[in-house]
């Protein structure tokens, strides 16, 4: 073990730890798990740094998208509608050209092609805005998803199809919030964001390890998004069924084991997946969280006012998250250990 403490003290490549073990320096052992340590810290590095890429780059694309907007909204009145649409339709001509130029295999050629997709929408707003069509706001993000789908199709590139499944999911909210009565729409809303998501995880880590490689994104923020939205619903819908909301009074019951079945089925079936399948700890955080919320809501919820439930439900909450991060922690040892 000292042969080991002292080569990852020390900042040495792959060949110094050949040259180390060659010499006597460090043990066989130590030189198998050396390697195996810089192993993983290059490839953390490498993914972090893509990440960032990423991150910087698809920032720049949606700073550019919300130039466009402004540029349109600043200068509305002193532009003929053919300058408009002769604007907007170059921009996605020209961003769909470098795409092409580019290649789809390239990071630039899927950024530009993203770029093509996202000036889609205010080419539609501007449509809408111009002629006045008086059309609800989800007919806007359902002609946006229809149009670019074929583009989302080639595109070989998970961001595009996460903000294609954005204005899908904004489509079907907005619908339910338009169409649907109030607050059967709110609720119908939060149903439909819940299930939908969970399908589209699904579906998402199936193809990402089966079939489609490039789906696997660095540090995973997309199947991450996917379950945040998923937690979400899922938390917000059982703290309702906890509470009986007299807002959501007259129609909670048609959602009510809906919710509390996808609740109490879903939470285990993530945390299998998560801790035994395919290790997360974001995820597994992120359902201790709902756990947490939703345990403390409905101890709170059976108690009476006071001091004494107050004290109780702070000691509740920190034995929980002890708890939490104990399991956590014997999760990430028992997957450095493979």
């Amino acid at each position: 073990m000292a042969d080991i403490a002292w080569a990852l003290r020390t900042e040495v490549k792959a060949e110094q730890l050949d040259a180390f073990e060659k010499e006597g320096l460090l043990s066989k052992e130590a030189h198998t798990d050396a390697l195996e340590w810089i192993g993983k810290e290059r490839a953390s590095w490498i993914t972090w740094r893509a990440f960032v890429s990423y991150v910087f780059l698809f920032l720049g694309i949606g700073l550019l998208v919300a130039g466009v907007i402004f540029f349109f909204a600043y200068n509305w009145a002193n532009m003929g509608r053919f300058v408009k649409f002769g604007l907007l339709e170059i921009a996605i001509l020209g961003a769909a050209l470098i795409a092409w130029q580019r290649g789809l295999e390239k990071l630039g050629g899927q950024a530009s092609l993203l770029l093509a997709i996202l000036l889609v929408g205010p080419l539609l707003a501007v449509y809408g805005q111009t002629y006045q069509t008086g059309a609800d706001a989800f007919t806007l993000f359902l002609g946006w998803f229809l149009l670019v789908f074929g583009w989302v199709l080639i595109s070989r590139l998970a961001a595009a199809w996460f903000v294609w499944w954005v204005l899908v999911l904004l489509t079907v909210v907005l619908f339910c919030a338009q169409v649907i009565p109030d607050r059967l729409g709110g609720l119908s809303a939060l149903s439909a964001m819940m299930a939908m998501n969970a399908v589209a995880l699904a579906v998402w880590e199936y193809l990402s390890i089966r079939r489609f490689p490039w789906l696997q994104t660095p540090v995973r923020w997309v199947p991450r998004m996917l379950l945040i939205v998923i937690l979400y619903a899922l938390s917000t819908a059982m703290v309702l069924v906890i509470t009986e909301s007299r807002y959501m009074h007259d129609e909670l019951p048609h959602f009510r084991p809906f919710w509390v079945l996808g609740y109490v089925l879903g939470m285990p079936l993530l945390v299998w997946v998560y801790a035994l399948r395919r290790v997360d700890l974001f995820a597994l955080v992120g359902v201790a969280l709902s756990f947490v919320v939703v345990s403390t809501v409905f101890v709170g919820r059976w108690m009476k006012d006071g001091l004494e439930t107050f004290f109780f439900l702070s000691l509740l909450v920190i034995a929980e998250v002890a708890l939490a991060a104990f399991l956590l922690r014997k999760v990430h040892h028992h997957a450095q250990s493979k």
